[in-house]
């Protein structure tokens, strides 16, 4: 079998690329760079900087139903810790953000975490757009900061893409995928715009 070497990946386990995170057997290994922990943070971090958000949304695509439910499962028991409300929008193409934002703003949802699903970060700027003109505080991984969100929040892809790197060397050198354990980022960057 071809070794694949995965550089940035959802949750592995979650996702059913691997069985487990220490020994993903097969012919898979790397990194993971986003759990539903990370996610957790989002609501931390927004609380920190604005204390007075009492009603939180988690912004997720239900195409990637397995992932966005785990996400959300860990959002509610930080959500419930700070004595905040979370609620749940899904969308499924950017043609639906106008409306769900409307929606959001009608609840008056303060702030919101959003996935890392490729279909989002594909038009983070526009999300990020929406949100500030409904005037909902933003927070999802640090490529939506850049796009104009509040805040963004994840691991350094450029650090990643470096450690990838060693587990191609470990592969070359006769290390066995299945062997090499997939690790999770022992950093994460944030920042505010």
């Amino acid at each position: 079998m071809i070794p694949i070497v995965i550089a940035e990946q959802g949750d592995s386990v979650a996702t059913g690329v691997v069985s487990s995170l220490a020994r993903p057997g097969g012919n898979i290994t790397g990194l993971n760079v986003f759990s539903p922990q990370t996610s957790a943070k989002f609501i931390q971090l927004l609380k920190e900087v604005q204390p007075q958000i009492r009603r939180f949304g988690f912004l997720s695509n239900p195409d990637t139903t397995s992932m966005a439910r785990e996400v959300f499962k860990s959002m509610r028991a930080t959500a419930k810790s700070l004595k905040v409300e979370l609620q749940s929008f899904e969308v499924r193409g950017p043609q639906e953000f106008e409306s769900i934002f409307a929606e959001m703003a009608k609840r008056r949802v303060a702030a919101i975490g959003v996935q890392g699903d490729p279909m989002l970060t594909a038009h983070n700027a526009l999300v990020a757009s929406i949100a500030a003109r409904h005037r909902i505080a933003t927070i999802g991984t640090p490529e939506f900061a850049e796009a104009g969100a509040l805040m963004g929040y994840g691991a350094d892809r450029s650090v990643l893409f470096r450690r990838a790197a060693t587990y191609v060397d470990k592969i070359l050198k006769g290390a066995k995928t299945g062997g090499l354990p997939i690790e999770l980022p022992t950093n994460s960057i944030w920042w505010s715009t």
